[in-house]
């Protein structure tokens, strides 16, 4: 369906084979994220939350 945000985009939702598919594969992109975040100190790890979370804002 159109998305009402942006008449660009489009929203497309999985089917449950498609779920079944994705998840796994979502678990361990996450698992891959933790372990490279947690090579960064705290304070590297603060810089990169709030560096992405400026990305997240600015996409809008």
């Amino acid at each position: 369906m159109a998305d009402e945000m942006d008449g660009c985009g489009v929203i497309v939702e999985l089917t449950a084979q498609g779920r079944r598919v994705v998840e796994p594969a979502m678990r361990d992109h996450a698992q891959t994220e933790r372990r490279l975040v947690a090579m960064l100190a705290p304070a590297e790890q603060q810089q990169v939350a709030k560096a992405l979370a400026r990305l997240m804002l600015a996409r809008n």
